[in-house]
């Protein structure tokens, strides 16, 4: 229940060790490109800085235990669990497809408040199922990094517009609405 309240807490903004994840490619594709699209006005007025990496980046993880109840899974045999918050409540949510995962401390860094990565801590993960030799100790988990140039996200924010991948359908509301008519606009430009 702890964790449910800390991913409902986090999707309002209060720092956890939670880490933000969707079931939808597409809304994990919009968010990358949306980044660049709110940022674009700073990333243009500096000439010699970089602003941004030369990709948008979306992360797509797979855990095999993903539909199994927490409470049958040993806290300590794997290296993130999966959270869920209720989304019936909160529209943001539901529409994001919102889900959680948060790093098994057996995996995380000594020092309080310092994390390895996510593939850091994947890798060790894997490591010590090789070393057990049980896959069903330590089941794999895969992690994949999809990149794009950063100057195809306004075309890939127009094709997403297409399959109704906007900031209406992502951020249900009124203020959602202008957004949309604002991308349309950028489209257009």
């Amino acid at each position: 229940e702890v964790f449910s309240i800390m991913a409902l807490a986090q999707h309002y903004g209060v720092p956890t060790r939670l880490l933000d994840w969707t079931r939808h490619p597409y809304i994990a594709a919009f968010f990358a490109a949306e980044d660049v699209y709110k940022n674009q006005k700073k990333c243009c007025k500096c000439k010699d800085e970089k602003e941004y990496e030369d990709f948008l980046v979306v992360w797509a993880l797979y855990i095999p235990t993903f539909n199994r109840r927490i409470d049958s899974i040993d806290d300590n045999s794997y290296a993130v669990r999966v959270v869920t918050a209720p989304s019936a409540t909160n529209p943001n949510l539901r529409a994001q497809q919102g889900v959680f995962t948060l790093a098994n401390s057996k995996y995380t860094n000594e020092k309080l408040g310092t994390y390895k990565t996510l593939d850091v801590l994947l890798g060790e993960y894997e490591d010590a199922g090789r070393a057990a030799d049980n896959y069903e100790q330590n089941p794999h988990i895969e992690l994949a990094k999809i990149t794009l140039p950063i100057s195809k996200a306004k075309k890939l924010l127009f094709l997403l517009s297409k399959w109704g991948i906007t900031p209406s359908t992502v951020y249900p509301g009124y203020q959602s609405i202008v957004d949309d008519l604002r991308m349309q606009n950028y489209f257009l430009s």
